[in-house]
């Protein structure tokens, strides 16, 4: 894969685009060669963890936060309106170092998926373990950052930068310019001939600790493999039409996305960590005060729910993070909180419990026989 990161190879990338601008002709022996399937043993990364058909703002299970700035959900799913305009998915739990990313593109057009004003550097899809979402260490970014994300461009004519291929710009660890950091900014291979023809495209990436690679498909076709063996943090963010140092794509419709984690078989399913952080144990409040209940959750898996307990009776309930729950004011009393976390293959685990006093249900010793 061609380095855009080396002086010569941009010199030589350069000079391939205003050659092939220069003849209008077909040059089927410059193009690129598809590229070659590395050897490589993928774990099995068949468990579903999000599906989402991005037709509206409603948050899809294992979605925590879902923001769309501008654009408009459609009923075929979601798209960018003007330069700007983003979808910012964050997770609800953290996605490992073996994971999938699926998602539908309809209506993709290179020559029209720019910005409006024929702003270069479109950024179309992307994962971040940084909640900033940061490519560069200037902007944020840090030396334990994974991320990847997949980039098109304008042409000074208007048409695609790229002609019909993409970028790829990836790092397993740290933001480019960060120490350590591997960092690559790179053009896809991409199959010879390969024509956007289709009236849905369905993207997938594949990142892969335990193989070493990042591996990206367009409709099941393989169109590039990268290196990927530092990964340190998991992915947390996705960012769809835009990230935060380039421009939008404007015009198709990004639909169906649906992410999966690896089922490594033969290990068995750890049961969840779980500690109940607020309220303060031994905390005294005054009477009728509305507590609220927090818990801090790990996992190997995904957590399907956690319970909230006061003694043996269950008070309530969550289901995504962040794992809390607000009691209504409470009586004057004593009262033990627990909390307990079941994950999506049936594994739980109780919290230690904590003592709260409400009010003043006690009067110290002695106070009611010295009254007579």
């Amino acid at each position: 894969m061609l380095r855009l990161g080396h002086p010569l190879h941009s010199a030589i990338l350069v000079s391939g685009l205003l050659l092939c601008a220069g003849i209008a002709t077909t040059h089927a022996a410059s193009e690129p060669s598809a590229p070659e399937a590395p050897s490589y043993n993928l774990p099995k990364i068949d468990r579903l963890v999000l599906e989402d058909p991005l037709t509206s703002a409603a948050l899809a299970k294992g979605e925590a936060v879902k923001q769309a700035r501008g654009g408009e959900f459609t009923a075929k799913g979601w798209r960018a309106l003007k330069d700007g305009d983003f979808l910012m998915i964050e997770l609800a739990e953290a996605l490992g170092f073996e994971g999938r990313l699926e998602i539908d593109l309809v209506d993709l057009d290179w020559t029209k998926a720019n910005t409006s004003t024929g702003k270069d550097k479109v950024q179309f899809l992307g994962m971040f373990s940084n909640p900033r979402a940061e490519l560069h260490v200037e902007g944020g970014g840090t030396n334990l950052d994974a991320l990847w994300s997949l980039r098109g461009g304008t042409a000074p004519d208007g048409g695609p930068a790229l002609g019909n291929r993409f970028a790829v710009l990836q790092a397993s660890r740290g933001a480019k310019r960060a120490d350590p950091s591997d960092f690559e900014e790179s053009l896809a291979p991409m199959v010879p001939g390969w024509k956007w023809d289709k009236p849905r495209h369905t993207f997938r990436i594949v990142w892969s600790k335990t193989a070493g690679q990042l591996l990206g498909y367009v409709d099941d076709q393989l169109m590039f493999h990268e290196p990927w063996v530092n990964q340190v943090t998991p992915f947390k963010y996705i960012y769809i039409a835009k990230g935060p140092d380039f421009h939008t794509m404007i015009g198709p419709i990004f639909s169906n996305l649906r992410l999966y984690s690896a089922a490594i078989e033969g290990t068995s399913n750890q049961t969840p960590a779980i500690s109940l952080m607020q309220p303060r144990n031994g905390a005294v409040f005054p009477a009728s005060t509305a507590i609220e209940l927090m818990a801090d959750v790990l996992d190997d898996g995904q957590i399907a729910k956690v319970e909230f307990f006061d003694g043996e009776k269950k008070i309530g309930e969550a289901t995504r993070a962040p794992f809390a729950l607000k009691l209504p004011p409470a009586k004057e009393g004593w009262y033990t909180f627990t909390a307990k976390a079941t994950d999506d293959r049936g594994a739980e685990s109780k919290s230690h419990p904590k003592y709260v006093t409400v009010g003043t249900p006690w009067k110290p010793w002695g106070l009611s026989e010295q009254a007579k």
